[in-house]
């Protein structure tokens, strides 16, 4: 009878295969993690300004302020304006004149949100229809190989629920 003492090269190459396979699924739970945390940041936000513009949109001093707001720069405008054409065709069939209705959408940035809603922490910038309370990011979340501008865009692919129904 031998005294073996030591591993075998069995043993040792079956180790690896299984901590290999535990790193390939702790990597795999982890993207998984950040990609849903991601989702829930975006849709508060989203949320958040829904809430904040359901409070104020019948305040007429507050419109008289957003009348102020216009962008300048030429590439944001048309960057703006092709978000919300896409975005409007997409995810709001019942739109009837799409280049109508974007003329009632205001640009905000972050600052702007931050200032004139009292809302902070916002990351990114929007552009807000307050009459309908519609809120769609300038720059998407990209999801599940798909890029979102709004809730009624995560909605259609049941990743949200709609808290504020537009009018229209």
């Amino acid at each position: 009878m031998r005294n073996e003492k030591g591993i075998t090269l069995l043993t040792l190459g079956i180790t690896i295969i299984l901590l290999l396979i535990i790193a390939t699924l702790g990597i795999t739970y982890s993207n998984s993690s950040q990609q849903s945390a991601k989702l829930t940041k975006y849709k508060t936000e989203i949320e958040i300004i829904q809430a904040k513009v359901e409070t104020i949109k019948d305040d007429e001093e507050f419109n008289q302020v957003l009348e102020n707001y216009g962008l300048t720069d030429e590439s944001t405008i048309k960057k703006c304006n092709e978000i919300l054409k896409s975005e409007l065709t997409e995810s709001f069939e019942n739109i009837s004149n799409i280049e109508e209705y974007q003329k009632q959408f205001t640009y905000y940035s972050k600052n702007q949100i931050e200032n004139d809603l009292n809302i902070s922490g916002i990351e990114q910038d929007y552009l807000i229809n307050i009459q309908d309370n519609i809120v769609i990011s300038v720059k998407p979340l990209k999801y599940q190989n798909k890029e979102y501008y709004s809730i009624q865009g995560l909605e259609k692919d049941g990743l949200a629920s709609i808290l504020y129904k537009p009018s229209r």
